[in-house]
């Protein structure tokens, strides 16, 4: 009889565990090294391709500058006005950064551009690190209401449960989750990183229609850019103790 209980208690035990979180698809180059504090560290502003994102934006920036300043760093930002012109050039000199044909995002087009740029830049500006942050949208795990993807978990929300049912809807497969991917170039222009974090779930399920519909509170919760933004940084965080 004890070791039925125990056999029980270890099974129970194991299915309350905190679900497994999947971790970003990290990518660094062979010879990056964390900057010179003595170096100025500049954020280009970031790149949404959704308009219903845009006003994430200066949350996401703010929190880069202060995470980094925070850890010692020399931080500036591109205007945007300058960032709109320079940009829009090297854009045309990599023939665009979506295929004519298919309309899909060139991901080197892209790449390229912002070593461009990060030269450019680093003609006129002392850096010894440009940052590039981009939404992204990312496949996200989801077991039962708990959805994870690059470094955490969030949960599933769910619109019109309490009209239908005192219960909670499970759930298992993927789903849509909203990432921050940050580039880093060095002052030659030469890729250093690529990293990404996790910020929230763009879309909530709709019980009565059956259907995913967007949240009409994104970035409502700080706590999520926070996280997201130690995430991408975290080649240049210093290692938590």
């Amino acid at each position: 009889m004890r070791y039925l209980i125990l056999a029980i208690l270890i099974s129970f035990l194991t299915a309350c565990a905190a679900p497994t979180i999947e971790q970003p698809n990290n990518k660094f180059a062979k010879t990056f090294q964390a900057p010179d504090h003595a170096k100025r560290i500049l954020i280009l502003p970031s790149k949404v391709d959704f308009s219903e994102l845009t006003a994430g934006r200066p949350l996401v920036e703010h929190q880069i500058y202060i995470q980094l300043q925070r850890a010692g760093y020399q931080v500036a930002m591109l205007g945007e006005k300058n960032y709109t012109e320079v940009w829009g050039q090297e854009v045309e000199a990599v023939g665009g950064l979506y295929d004519s044909q298919t309309g899909r995002f060139r991901p080197e087009a892209y790449v390229r551009a912002l070593s461009a740029l990060a030269r450019r830049i680093n003609a006129e500006v002392d850096c010894s690190t440009v940052l590039a942050p981009r939404f992204v949208l990312q496949r996200a795990k989801l077991s039962h209401s708990n959805a994870s993807w690059d470094g955490v978990t969030r949960v599933e929300r769910e619109k019109g449960q309490a009209l239908m049912s005192d219960s909670k809807y499970d759930y298992d497969g993927t789903t849509v989750g909203l990432s921050m991917e940050l580039m880093a170039f060095d002052n030659n222009g030469e890729w250093q990183f690529t990293t990404y974090g996790g910020i929230l779930l763009p879309y909530q399920t709709d019980v009565r229609e059956k259907k995913n519909v967007l949240r009409s509170d994104l970035f409502s919760d700080p706590r999520e850019i926070v996280e997201a933004t130690a995430l991408v940084l975290g080649p240049l965080l210093p290692v938590k103790q």
